[in-house]
């Protein structure tokens, strides 16, 4: 399933970028974000102008049961594996599940581009999730990527505000300036 998300930040595209150079954002964004439950950056580093990141990633369960079977919220557990290029602004994305049964039927990868928009950024993210069940149970994949987009693009808005909230509380904060 094909998905594109438009967006647009009341920051500035370098105050978005300081963002995520920030080690306070990710400690910031679990704070603050409803939709995430644990989050760990597992490496960040710079190569060739650009901010690569594996992050681990616990959202809040939103599906509890499948029939009578009850779900393990660590299900939905993934490690994110960002790259950000600060010439051309746009951040290419792969999410890895953490279960390898998850992650042999599971994926998902696109990109998001910045504008910048005056005191604005606009995003635009673009991409794709597969579900590549067993053929019993293949019906059920186009419902399970509406579902895993959803809640997906549901993180990635949830995001949008503690954004906002951080480059306000604390990259604008007068101690910061």
């Amino acid at each position: 399933m094909k998905f594109e998300a438009k967006h647009v930040l009341s920051v500035t595209l370098e105050e978005m970028e300081a963002s995520w150079e920030d080690e306070r954002y990710f400690p910031f964004l679990l704070k603050h974000c409803s939709a995430v439950q644990a989050l760990h950056v597992l490496e960040a580093h710079w190569q060739n102008n650009c901010l690569l990141r594996r992050v681990r990633c616990l959202p809040k369960p939103v599906i509890r049961t499948i029939g009578p079977k009850a779900v393990n919220p660590h299900w939905f557990s993934f490690v994110s594996h960002t790259t950000y290029h600060f010439e051309t602004k746009v951040l290419y994305f792969a999410n890895e599940p953490d279960n390898p049964q998850v992650r042999s039927v599971f994926s998902n990868q696109g990109e998001i581009r910045f504008s910048p928009l005056g005191n604005q950024t606009e995003c635009m993210a673009t991409g794709d999730i597969s579900l590549g069940l067993p053929k019993r149970l293949r019906f059920l994949a186009p419902l399970g990527e509406f579902l895993i987009r959803r809640e997906g693009l549901n993180m990635l808005s949830g995001e949008i505000p503690v954004m906002e909230r951080f480059v306000q509380e604390v990259l604008r904060a007068p101690s910061a300036l």
